[in-house]
């Protein structure tokens, strides 16, 4: 996972420990407000993270940005 452009307006993303361009592990999906509990490959400290966020990478440079919707996870391709 890595943050998504646009992840300032997500409660309080800003003031965890990833970083735009660093990549983090999903720890745990608590299925709450702040459902991603992420800990940044750059840090030792997990963060909670609120839906959209966080965008799921890869080495292709394609990312997918993960949304709730109606009770189902909802993937929506996003290109940087």
């Amino acid at each position: 996972m890595t943050l998504a452009q646009d992840y300032t307006r997500f409660a309080d993303a800003g003031g965890g420990p990833l970083r735009i361009g660093q990549f983090g592990v999903v720890l745990q999906d608590d299925h709450s407000g702040l459902p991603y509990h992420v800990r940044a490959e750059a840090s030792d400290v997990p963060w909670w993270y609120a839906e959209g966020a966080l965008v799921r990478a890869d080495q292709s440079g394609t990312s997918v940005v993960v949304r709730e919707l109606h009770s189902a996870r909802e993937c929506v391709e996003f290109g940087y």
